[in-house]
């Protein structure tokens, strides 16, 4: 018995092509319509959203954040960095391929303390060679030369400064110990779901020679940060996994190979790479480019192999899905068909 085959006719032809063509556009419509809103919704975030500063408790302060054009961010470290740092600063960014994205500073203050006519803390030994007078009265009223007069002086948060000596036996009768301060900052970096970033510092000292475990506040009085939104930027060297389930129609046959090469709609899974990604980072893509795919067509019983010249992220402007890509792609398989589908899968 001779096997029947069907022929695809112009009008049939006609038809798939309309059917494919018009799912294609559609899923353009919807593509373009969620880009332009979430571009709209990012411009109005970026003229309102402001983190303000605020003193959290006495030692933790939340640092003040806005948005702002990278040119702001480097005039700013500008003005708060050296030239010589600045273009260290950079250099080091280019050497880590890190993009440039917030900048700020913070001020602590330890207030101003005055002391006036205060006793010694203590007293020296006394001192063997003391002049006096012939009486043998000491020249001084208060008999300071007898022994140094030693005061530790403290800021306003009581921690030791230094040790001041004065021996008015000597010539020069001064010497001072100023103790070393070790400075400890914490920093929490936060992220909020719009990209803004969060700023929380802590900042404290500790006077080792004294009591290392002991440590004292300094007070924050201002923190401010600017940033700049990460903007999509094309990765050409991005190697991706994904799996899609596609659906689509054969447009033309060029060969009669293993499988139902007459069938004119085509369903399957495949297995794809995609080259290159565009988006924020690397991870986070609004699309693929340059997809190649390798899968089975149940529909044609056929083995498939596809290419996309893009994979959009529906995920990307949707808030309940996350790197969820459509992707329009055309494909061949072992039945002879060429194919054009529609694709939808995660990435791995």
């Amino acid at each position: 018995m001779a096997t029947e085959k069907i022929i695809i006719t112009p009008s049939r032809f006609n038809s798939i092509a309309t059917i494919v063509g018009v799912v294609l556009v559609l899923g353009l419509i919807v593509v373009g319509y969620f880009a332009w809103k979430k571009l709209n919704e990012e411009n109005v975030r970026l003229r309102s959203e402001i983190i303000e500063f605020k003193k959290l408790t006495e030692t933790l302060v939340r640092s003040s954040t806005k948005w702002a054009t990278k040119g702001d961010l480097k005039n700013q470290m500008k003005d708060l960095l050296t030239k010589e740092d600045f273009k260290t600063l950079e250099s080091d960014m280019d050497d880590l391929n890190a993009r440039l994205t917030a900048v700020g500073h913070t001020v602590g203050t330890i207030k101003r303390k005055v002391s006036k006519l205060e006793a010694s803390d203590r007293e020296g030994p006394e001192n063997p060679k003391v002049v006096k007078c012939d009486d043998g009265k000491l020249v001084d009223v208060h008999e300071y030369t007898k022994k140094p007069q030693i005061k530790e002086l403290k800021d306003t948060k009581e921690a030791p400064v230094a040790e001041v000596k004065f021996d008015a036996s000597n010539k020069k009768p001064w010497s001072y110990d100023i103790y070393q301060r070790d400075h400890r900052l914490v920093t929490v970096v936060g992220k909020k779901d719009s990209g803004q970033f969060t700023f929380h510092h802590k900042l404290e000292y500790s006077i080792p020679k004294k009591d290392p475990s002991k440590v004292y506040s300094i007070d924050l009085v201002t923190s401010d940060y600017i940033q700049v939104p990460l903007k999509n930027r094309i990765f050409w060297f991005n190697p991706i996994l994904d799996l899609n389930f596609f659906t689509g129609g054969k447009i033309y046959e060029f060969a009669d190979g293993p499988g139902r090469s007459e069938s004119i709609v085509s369903i399957g899974v495949d297995l794809g790479l995609s080259l290159s990604s565009y988006g924020e980072t690397r991870v986070d893509s609004l699309f693929r480019l340059f997809r190649i795919g390798t899968g089975y067509d149940a529909e044609r019983q056929a083995a498939h192999f596809s290419f996309a010249p893009f994979a959009f992220n529906v995920g990307n402007p949707l808030p309940l899905l996350t790197n969820l890509y459509l992707t329009p792609q055309i494909s061949v398989d072992t039945a002879g068909g060429l194919s054009v589908s529609l694709g939808v899968g995660p990435q791995f």
